[in-house]
């Protein structure tokens, strides 16, 4: 039986750039999930600002190199640990962006979409294109790019959720506690905003939700309560009457935006 050192909930989006607690479980004690911030600190750096300063530069290690780096050589052998995931992505790799930087064309795709169909259609027809020689795609109404390999996977091993990773970005925040989604219009639904809340818990929330709708096809109305899970914070649905991208062909979402406001308790 595992036991945890404080509660967690599960996510389904943790960013290492925001050094967020994850749960993992290490050598020392292996009956136990302990929770950590994401990072490596070098073990000659002093000082937390130093320490601050730095750690961006040892989030991910190679497995080509990792044994002879002197940031990860000692800990790869002496610091091991397992951290419970379903996956891992990686940001666009440099090979990838290179073989951007050197391209000659660009084929642009226009279509209505507003559905799951007309979504995968336009899915499908940039995946002809990438067969066709294509280096990679970016959909242009939320920012979000794909390497070649990664846009055929998700419609090789096609799932309808698939549809949300290709067109969905549920991570903006304006660095004032305000998160919100973007690109639900493609699916045919309305993007979340969420006020006042930690980012990570707001990400995780906006995603929960956006699957939510376009798995179970609910029917949401106004004052509808919504929680990701029993001992989760509630939220109250309401509609969004402010877009943040209200006025931008590309971004604002015609079918609205719901705000989840979290239940205050009388």
């Amino acid at each position: 039986m595992m036991k945890t050192t404080e509660q967690y909930q599960l996510s389904f989006h943790i960013n290492a750039f925001n050094y967020s607690k994850c749960p993992l479980i290490t050598d020392s004690e292996p009956s136990l999930i302990n929770m950590f911030n994401w990072g490596l600190i070098r073990t000659w750096v002093k000082g937390e600002e130093k320490a601050n300063e730095l750690k961006i530069n040892t989030l991910n290690a190679k497995c080509e190199t990792i044994f002879e780096k002197p940031s990860f050589r000692s800990a790869i052998i002496k610091k091991r640990c397992l951290i419970p995931a379903t996956g891992m992505a990686n940001r666009i790799s440099e090979e990838f962006l290179n073989d951007v930087d050197k391209h000659k064309y660009v084929i642009y795709l226009s279509a209505e979409t507003g559905d799951l169909e007309s979504a995968k259609s336009i899915a499908e027809a940039g995946k002809a294109i990438l067969k066709s020689g294509g280096i990679g795609i970016k959909v242009e109404t939320t920012g979000k790019a794909f390497t070649k390999e990664h846009w055929i996977e998700l419609l090789n091993d096609f799932e309808e959720s698939n549809l949300y990773q290709m067109f969905v970005l549920d991570c903006i925040s304006d660095g004032k506690r305000k998160t919100y989604s973007c690109g639900m219009h493609n699916i045919g639904l309305r993007d979340g905003i969420v006020y006042n809340e930690e980012f990570q818990e707001s990400v995780n929330l906006l995603s929960i939700f956006g699957y939510y709708q376009l798995i179970d096809k609910p029917e949401i109305k106004n004052n509808q309560t919504f929680s990701i899970s029993a001992e989760a914070p509630i939220f109250v649905i309401s509609e969004e009457m402010t877009q943040p991208n209200k006025g931008d062909e590309l971004f604002e979402n015609p079918y609205g935006m719901w705000k989840l406001e979290r239940k205050v308790s009388k």
